[in-house]
């Protein structure tokens, strides 16, 4: 299944992420039980990161990454289209292998912000409202929870602090958590960082210190204003495919 739409001339990550919901919604109908894996497109999983989310016991489960350099991102892009899984594979895990110390230290800050987190006078005073930081690369979230929070803000629009915003409205919503992020290996492909010098200096600052609460006002049941996204069904049979298309 693939939902796209013209390009609006700013990133609208929230708003396409919510494209993708929107057609599970319709399509699949998810159950309150459901979990939704969200990743990034210049992310790669380990063959066995899915499991390793579903596994988890939780309404919002975190994961990490490893940056990849150029020359890693090359070799994994050259196997994974050269249908090379293993070596693939093989460069996911060495990649992740030279990540597992700052993964665990990450891990560790993580679980110690949770903790405090289940503490309410400690969670006011110590930890920021989007603490344990969800990362966006892959994190996975239920669908009930999903559609408390109405989905991903979609007046976000540009680089920067989207993730945060879905985690503070998760929390407030009283969403149970799992920090994986030493353990689901995942790496990040290398391309030039939207990044600004400085946090505040990112187009999402602003919009993330204006008044907000647990459900989005424009998220998964009152989109923004947008081009009407087309959903195609992908449908494989043997070595063949077949493409139907539509609005969705």
């Amino acid at each position: 299944m693939l939902v796209e739409r013209p390009h609006r001339g700013a990133a609208h990550l929230n708003q396409v992420r919510n494209n993708g919901l929107r057609a599970l919604q319709d399509t699949l109908c998810p159950q309150d039980e459901d979990l939704t894996l969200i990743i990034d497109g210049d992310m790669v999983l380990a063959a066995d990161a899915i499991a390793r989310h579903a596994s988890a016991a939780a309404d919002v489960i975190l994961g990490s990454r490893a940056d990849l350099n150029p020359n890693q991102t090359e070799q994994l892009s050259a196997a994974l289209h050269g249908g090379e899984r293993d070596r693939a594979e093989q460069i996911i895990s060495e990649a992740w292998s030279a990540h597992v110390p700052e993964a665990r230290a990450r891990q560790r800050r993580l679980e110690r912000q949770l903790r405090l987190r289940r503490v309410p006078v400690l969670s006011r005073l110590l930890v920021k409202a989007h603490k344990p930081k969800l990362l966006g690369g892959h994190h996975a979230v239920r669908w009930s929870m999903l559609e408390r929070v109405n989905g991903y803000d979609e007046r976000f629009v540009g680089y920067g602090f989207d993730d945060d915003d879905l985690a503070r409205r998760l929390y407030a919503a009283g969403a149970s958590v799992c920090v994986l992020v030493d353990a689901i290996p995942a790496v990040h492909l290398y391309h030039p960082t939207r990044a600004p010098g400085r946090p505040g200096e990112a187009p999402g600052y602003a919009r993330f210190c204006q008044p907000w609460s647990v459900r989005a006002e424009m998220g998964l049941d009152r989109p923004d204003e947008q081009p009407d996204p087309a959903l195609s069904i992908i449908r494989r049979a043997g070595s063949a495919s077949t493409i139907d298309a539509r609005p969705t």
